[in-house]
């Protein structure tokens, strides 16, 4: 019997779409993997075109609140699922992703954040205790970069839970794109 395994993020972007496809298919023969993500936007550079990618969405939307968000239902949404393994973004200012994050924990489920896990501009108390918290109620922290992974031992997080995996950016397609268009000459840019 397959597993579940929930993925919970803020958007799926379209140079993410073939990332998720690739997961999906690769964990196939051992998981069901279920992506919940905010689609209800009405900007297309963050919609899932259903024909595009064969990936399993469920749309919770944000509600925001000044500098916070929240996704109602996102706990209840987990229980119906019933996952194995959950892994959430870490983004300290999803206040729906704390209570997942302290329902997992009590309920013994595996869990892992992923995200920067540093800020651009320098750090403040309330990232330092949010890092810190995805540092105690994860078991895994995935960070994009070194930088993430030196921020986050530098706070104290046990670094057997750090792992650098990069980011899930897709752009072969706009970079065999870009080759294509000729190259203008200096001269012409300024004529």
């Amino acid at each position: 019997m397959k597993k579940n395994l929930v993925i919970v993020t803020n958007i799926i972007p379209h140079y993410n779409l073939s990332f998720y496809a690739r997961l999906t298919s690769e964990l196939k023969e051992k998981y069901n993997v279920i992506i919940i993500a905010d689609q209800a936007s009405d900007s297309d550079v963050f919609v899932k075109n259903e024909e595009e990618a064969d990936i399993n969405v469920v749309s919770l939307p944000f509600l925001k609140t000044g500098r916070f968000t929240y996704r109602k239902g996102l706990v209840g949404a987990l229980r119906r699922l019933n996952p194995d393994k959950v892994v959430v973004y870490g983004n300290p200012r999803d206040m729906a992703v704390w209570l997942v994050l302290i329902y997992l924990k009590l309920t013994r489920k595996w869990c892992a954040a992923y995200g920067m896990f540093h800020r651009i501009g320098g750090m403040n108390r309330f990232s330092r205790v949010a890092y810190k918290a995805f540092g105690i109620l994860s078991r895994k922290l995935f960070t994009y970069s070194r930088r993430g992974a030196i921020t986050l031992d530098a706070l104290g997080v046990d670094s057997n839970k750090i792992k650098v995996i990069g980011t899930a950016i897709d752009n072969n397609e706009e970079i065999q794109f870009l080759i294509k268009i000729p190259k203008l000459s200096l001269s012409r840019i300024i004529n």
